[in-house]
């Protein structure tokens, strides 16, 4: 999985770890919804496993980025701890000045891979997806999409309101 290039207190954050706290930074979850948020996120792209998510989690805990607590289900729920917060900040806005170079770089990217005629969807190496399972992952790319066109839409009416 591509990502950036962080650490805390000499401590390295993959790219995983950083999607996690992205996730977090959002409301409290336990590990499965993480797991699931994850999923949900980067359908057709990376499919985030179980026995990858839980370290991640417990690494950011050991970190001091993460504070857990246990619910009277018994399910563990994790949320930024203060260090967290301050840090996941700092590291947004850092990251988010070579946002649009990755953008316009990814821009490149796909339209070459559409020159090529390489499908939208990239091959599964468990086997072929049905039409339902192909149906539900451009689905979720449009949504996807159409979540960030809204951004934009609405920065573009911030900056015009500003004259």
């Amino acid at each position: 999985m591509l990502g950036p290039n962080l650490s805390y207190k000499g401590n390295r954050i993959s790219p995983m770890q950083f999607a996690i706290m992205l996730q977090l930074h959002k409301d409290r979850m336990y590990g499965y919804h993480v797991l699931k948020g994850l999923r949900e996120h980067f359908a057709g792209c990376w499919d985030p496993q179980t026995g990858a998510v839980y370290p991640a989690l417990k690494k950011l805990q050991e970190h001091g980025l993460l504070m857990s607590e246990t619910s009277e289900d018994e399910r563990e729920y994790y949320h930024l701890s203060p260090e967290g917060v301050s840090w996941l900040r700092d590291s947004v806005l850092e990251i988010s000045g070579g946002a649009m170079v990755g953008m316009r770089f990814m821009s490149l990217v796909l339209e070459v891979h559409k020159e090529m005629g390489l499908p939208i969807i990239p091959h599964n190496p468990h086997g072929d997806w049905t039409r339902e399972e192909r149906m539900e992952k451009l689905e979720r790319m449009r949504n996807h999409l159409l979540e960030h066109l809204e951004q934009i839409e609405d920065a573009i009416k911030e900056l015009e309101e500003e004259n």
